[in-house]
């Protein structure tokens, strides 16, 4: 398939979204419209659309209103040994995952870890780290939290087995330690 994508988006449905290297996400006539007020994390398993941003078919990027990555980075892991060894993975593989993503406000860094729930830890280095602004710029307008997805030749199968869980982090003013409290959260099946 061509992949999927978790979603912050201002509506449940993206009217007029196309299948395939669209992912049920936009279409032709909107992609790349700063007005789609859509933050997306691209979990890519096909070359070839836009050939020249997409390097590689077992990637995953952070997309701005469109569906070309404004950063992407091949699946992989950092292992947690002192060697800081890059160890890769097939989305395709069916093995289950792990996708961390977490957004500090106060510095506006968005971190994606992802790697093998077989894992016994979190690696500590995620395989994205980097300022991201656009994430907090019309918040108000992205209240919708969902997956998109679409296949070509095989079928997406996307299976959330262990949950879905948004927490908002908080400082505390006297330890500098964060505590984590739960965000409303609800799935529907469709």
């Amino acid at each position: 398939g061509f992949g999927f994508t978790f979603t912050l988006s201002p509506t449940p449905d993206r009217p007029g979204a196309e299948s395939a290297q669209y992912l049920g996400l936009l279409n032709e006539r909107n992609d790349g419209n700063l007005t789609n007020h859509v933050f997306a994390v691209e979990f890519d398993t096909v070359q070839g659309f836009k050939d020249v941003s997409d390097r590689s078919g077992n990637h995953i990027g952070l997309n701005f209103n469109n569906l070309a990555s404004d950063v992407q980075e091949p699946v992989v892991y950092y292992d947690n040994d002192e060697s800081d060894r890059k160890e890769d993975f097939l989305l395709q593989s069916g093995d289950p995952i792990q996708a961390l993503l977490d957004y500090d406000g106060p510095t506006q860094t968005l971190n994606l870890t992802v790697y093998p729930a077989r894992l016994k830890s979190r690696p500590v280095k995620p395989l994205i780290s980097r300022p991201s602004p656009k994430v907090v710029r019309d918040r108000a307008r992205r209240n919708v939290r969902g997956f998109h997805g679409s296949h070509g030749e095989r079928p997406v199968q996307c299976s959330l087995r262990d949950g879905l869980e948004f927490l908002k982090r908080r400082r505390s003013s006297s330890s500098g330690c964060r505590t984590a409290q739960p965000l409303g959260a609800s799935s529907s099946a469709s």
